[in-house]
């Protein structure tokens, strides 16, 4: 019989580093103002600006699979954490 090995600490890691990226990526508009307000031309500001606004979309859509990753790393985790327990009649630890 082949055992199955998860790296359960690494799920767990891998879903917290996709919690971190969502908050950059929720933060970017107000990276996006500072800077703006930082590179000193009109234009190159107005340049700044239009592009966060036209990456709002492709943003959330980004937010949104960032969430979903992370979700499914969490209940893979939670899962294989719930089998463990029942396969060798422990209770699951967290």
């Amino acid at each position: 019989m082949t055992d199955l090995r998860v790296d359960l600490a690494l799920l767990g890691r891998s879903a917290d580093r996709l919690a971190r990226l969502q908050r950059e990526f929720r933060d970017i508009d107000d990276r996006a103002d500072h800077l703006a307000r930082l590179v000193g031309s009109a234009e190159l500001a107005s340049a700044v600006g239009e592009f966060a606004d036209n990456w709002d979309d492709n943003r959330s859509r980004l937010l949104t699979s960032l969430d979903t990753v992370g979700h499914l790393l969490t209940h893979s985790r939670d899962s294989f954490l719930a089998l463990d327990a029942g396969l060798s009649g422990v209770a699951p630890r967290t």
